[in-house]
């Protein structure tokens, strides 16, 4: 990961998601952290991450990455947003499990004493390399590859 600054164009490295990716697709969470879900190396297993403070560090530590509880559903190339009360959503990707198969699922993280992922209503379409942008409480999902549901 790395860390470039537009006004100078100095490029500052920072450390490596923990896991090797073939797609990923991160947000910043509300109090600055940056939350990362990557798939595509992994078949079956997309794995979440965030970058912060450590617990308990002094505020100049710098920040490092730490693992989150897996998704419910692997897939990669999904589009991810979070929301104006701090919930990361992550909708829509291709299906870890099945070559070509897009996915209408959406899931959301709750960060906090009991850090864990919940299904939300599904999307009318499965789409994969979508955007999606917050607005009004809700999440939009636009564009993207639509193909068979997963």
């Amino acid at each position: 990961m790395q860390q470039v600054d537009l006004a100078t164009g100095v490029c500052i490295p920072h450390s490596e998601l923990l896991q090797e990716a073939e797609s990923v697709a991160a947000a910043r969470m509300l109090d600055g952290r940056i939350v990362a879900v990557t798939g595509g190396k992994y078949k079956g297993k997309t794995m979440a991450e965030v970058w912060g403070p450590p617990e308990q560090a002094a505020l100049d530590t710098p920040w490092t990455w730490s693992a989150l509880p897996a998704m419910g559903a692997g897939r990669r190339r999904s589009s991810t947003r979070v929301m104006s009360n701090g919930r990361f959503v992550v909708v829509g990707g291709e299906s870890e499990y099945v070559y070509n198969r897009m996915s209408s699922l959406c899931e959301v993280l709750e960060l906090g004493d009991n850090t864990h992922w919940g299904a939300l209503p599904l999307m009318l379409d499965s789409r994969d390399g979508c955007a999606c942008m917050a607005v009004a409480g809700c999440v939009i999902v636009a564009v993207g590859y639509q193909r068979e549901t997963s």
